[in-house]
């Protein structure tokens, strides 16, 4: 069995990306992996928005064929899922609260990381700013700048790594 990995990520625009041709060098990672897997050239969104997108993208099915969009709902089969009945060990990791275990994305993976129950260090870290620092000084000014500035250039939705009995150690 291969290792596979899935990368999505939220509004990114696909003639900005190195390896589908953009001169300019804005997404080096990405072209990398590009350059050692498949690359896709003919994949295309169902919607132009998260929720309405990831349910067809994880279960291959439209999202008004099983309730909406809202959640996953029991009766569709994740990709997931299918790979874990393959034998392969799973994990999900996110950052964005609609992908979430409790819309039931995590349906299927053996880990998952899932920001709105496990806020990393940078999050903890704006809302202790946002609770104690006087937002019309200049520090907090400058600190949500910076955070701003790095969460544009961080904002992954999803990664589905799978790798056959065990989960990268990087990852956990």
């Amino acid at each position: 069995m291969r290792d596979i990995l899935f990368v999505t990520v939220d509004s990114l625009r696909y003639d900005h990306v190195g390896a589908y041709g953009y001169s300019r060098q804005t997404t080096p990672f990405l072209d990398s992996i590009a350059s050692e897997g498949h690359l896709f050239e003919q994949a295309f969104a169902h919607a132009g928005a998260t929720r309405a997108s990831f349910p067809s993208i994880l279960t291959s099915t439209y999202p008004l064929m099983y309730g909406g969009y809202e959640r996953i709902s029991d009766d569709r089969t994740l990709i997931s899922e299918v790979l874990n009945d393959a034998g392969y060990t799973t994990g999900g990791f996110h950052s964005n609260l609609f992908l979430s275990s409790e819309t039931g994305y995590s349906t299927g993976f053996d880990q998952f990381y899932d920001s709105r129950k496990d806020p990393d260090l940078t999050y903890r870290l704006r809302k202790f700013i946002r609770g104690n620092l006087n937002k019309g000084r200049r520090l907090y000014q400058l600190l949500k700048w910076a955070f701003d500035k790095t969460k544009k250039k961080l904002e992954w939705n999803l990664v589905l790594s799978i790798r056959p009995r065990t989960i990268l150690q990087t990852w956990l």
